[in-house]
């Protein structure tokens, strides 16, 4: 896919309301980029983090600067309908104050002057069942908690040489708190 067509099937995954398709935009764009052509480039292989970070990373290296904070925010996504995976599955959702199935990716945004840029995303994984004791019911459990997963993001923030001075979290990252401030690692080595 050519980077005009990427930017156009980014742009429209941004600004559309309800459900997203490839051929909704197809029919947006009149039939000009077939959905055929976007969903084998969807297919084509596991799109990651990294892939993201490279497109970002031009425009954060123009803004960073040491004072900047990083946001971290969990946007628990609703799938009622589809089979149960470890990536498809329970989350809770704060929100609604209850459990949702569906998929739930952790964000990290690099904020500066109004402006929140996505730099690292990783989704929730849960490849382990279990029965609970109390309920016997078959729960699902991630190789890491959200928390290391957090921490995770963090050090491939500091590995890419990412400026910030504090770290905002929600207060699910430490129970029983209510509201986080971290005051980041000193990051002294030079923009990747």
């Amino acid at each position: 896919m050519k980077k005009a067509e990427f930017d156009l099937y980014t742009d429209y995954l941004l600004s559309t309301f309800g459900a997203a398709t490839v051929t909704g935009l197809s029919a947006m764009v009149e039939g000009e980029v077939s959905h055929d052509r976007i969903a084998r480039f969807l297919s084509e292989r596991n799109y990651t983090a990294r892939d993201s970070w490279q497109q970002v990373k031009s425009t954060v290296r123009q803004i960073q600067r040491a004072d900047r904070v990083l946001i971290f925010d969990d946007t628990p996504q609703e799938k009622a309908w589809n089979d149960e995976s470890e990536l498809m599955c329970w989350h809770y959702h704060p929100c609604s104050g209850r459990n949702i199935s569906g998929i739930n990716p952790l964000n990290a945004l690099y904020h500066c002057s109004g402006t929140s840029i996505p730099v690292v995303f990783e989704f929730v994984r849960k490849p382990f069942e279990y029965r609970d004791i109390e309920t016997r019911q078959v729960k699902r459990k991630g190789k890491v908690t959200n928390n290391e997963l957090m921490r995770q993001i963090i050090d491939t923030c500091l590995h890419n040489t990412l400026p910030f001075r504090f770290v905002l979290i929600d207060s699910w990252f430490f129970p029983g708190r209510t509201s986080i401030l971290l005051q980041a690692r000193s990051n002294s080595s030079s923009p990747g």
